[in-house]
């Protein structure tokens, strides 16, 4: 029990590193505070990252909305580029991740993933900011 309570506190502030004062981190922290083992970190990191995912999805469509056709087909390639990055980290970090002994490593793995789509979702709700002026 003391393991993976050393684990969950290390995982609470790995996250909370990374928190903004989204609803989903706010969520994410919540359930995790509540759900401390490896399993229930992780399910609750893996809802965050779907939540984050649609995020990401909405506010694509909605800058490519707001982008004219050069900037449109630019952010498109963009888009494509970043998908092939974001699978292939994903490979990079299950490799990096699948190497170590330790559950503490499992939402720590899930949570590096996570990070991948809530940075690029925060950079693309950046320029939605921006055209949006």
């Amino acid at each position: 029990m003391k393991f993976s309570s050393i684990a969950a506190l290390s995982f609470v502030l790995l996250v909370g590193s990374h928190a903004s004062s989204s609803d989903i981190d706010a969520r994410l922290k919540s359930c995790i505070n509540i759900n401390q083992t490896t399993t229930g970190m992780t399910n609750c990191t893996n809802v965050a990252l779907a939540e984050w995912d649609d995020e990401l999805n909405r506010i694509y469509r909605e800058l490519r909305l707001q982008l004219g056709e050069g900037a449109r087909d630019s952010l498109l390639i963009a888009q494509r580029k970043w998908i092939e990055y974001k699978e292939a980290e994903i490979q990079n970090i299950n490799a990096i991740y699948g190497s170590l002994d330790g559950t503490m490593y499992i939402p720590m793995r899930a949570n590096a993933i996570l990070t991948i789509t809530k940075s690029r979702t925060l950079e693309l709700k950046s320029y939605l900011a921006l055209v949006s002026k």
